[in-house]
């Protein structure tokens, strides 16, 4: 895909469930000049849906998403199906912004990221999370509760999670091949990107790194939203066997795992 407008940045967020990805697309999407569109390969109608509204459910989108009806979500999910690369120039497609992008997940669509990757007119942001074990288990308690986010005016709940040892080092592996891989993908290609971390967004947002590498100021950006920290326990409150996986983990010298206080 060539450019479509040259005075407009096009970028994409790749990235895995709990990471702060929401919250970070919520921020870049709260500027004046940036576009950021959340999930818009993920699987699920309504998930699909709301990868272009904003939080006051109007979308912040070119002309064409704003009074979009059921039928037409539907065309837009079937030109994705059929032809994902004009679905692509169609997101892109608008100029009356400095920067337009989104995010996409380790396995929605193949060909996406493959196209993405090898497009060096995109820039790549990579959006982890250091702490392995807490997007394990965070993620772990959403699929089996069914809560993937909570707003402000949301009761916080506390769930808790066995985890067991074999499965977190084959999720723990996955990720950072995943990442490993595609970032050497990018090294080959002579391709810049910028990696964050789920602890730094969440900290001290990085303006000033993310306004470099987009090479755009970030125009009134706004760092507080509905979006809510699910989970904001302890991995000993988190984790019903704590004890046996803290063990563990030491015996494994992967103790940095584990939070200071545990």
């Amino acid at each position: 895909m060539t450019r479509i407008y040259p005075e407009t940045i096009f970028f994409v967020i790749i990235s895995y469930p709990r990471t702060g990805s929401t919250f970070f697309v919520k921020t870049l999407n709260s500027c004046a000049n940036i576009l950021c569109h959340s999930e818009i390969f993920h699987r699920n109608p309504n998930a699909f849906k709301r990868a272009f509204l904003s939080e006051k459910d109007m979308p912040k989108a070119p002309w064409y998403y704003r009074w979009f009806s059921e039928d037409d979500f539907h065309a837009l999910r079937r030109l994705k199906r059929r032809n994902p690369k004009s679905y692509l120039k169609r997101v892109y497609n608008k100029n009356s912004y400095d920067a337009i992008g989104f995010k996409i997940f380790q396995h929605q669509h193949p060909w996406a990221m493959e196209h993405l990757i090898h497009n060096k007119y995109i820039k790549k942001i990579f959006l982890k999370r250091d702490n392995l074990l807490k997007s394990f288990v965070s993620e772990q308690i959403a699929m089996e509760t069914g809560r993937w986010d909570r707003l402000n005016q949301e009761e916080v709940r506390l769930n808790s999670t066995k985890v067991e040892l074999s499965t977190f080092l084959n999720y723990k592996k996955n990720r950072e091949d995943f990442f490993e891989y595609k970032q050497e993908k990018l090294r080959q290609t002579q391709q810049s990107f910028l990696e964050l971390s789920y602890e730094e967004i969440t900290s001290k947002f990085p303006t000033d790194k993310v306004e470099k590498f987009l090479g755009t100021k970030l125009k009134n950006i706004k760092l507080k939203h509905s979006q809510k920290k699910q989970n904001p326990f302890s991995l000993r409150e988190m984790i019903s066997n704590f004890q046996e996986i803290k063990t563990v983990l030491i015996d494994n010298q992967m103790e940095t795992y584990l939070e200071t206080n545990e």
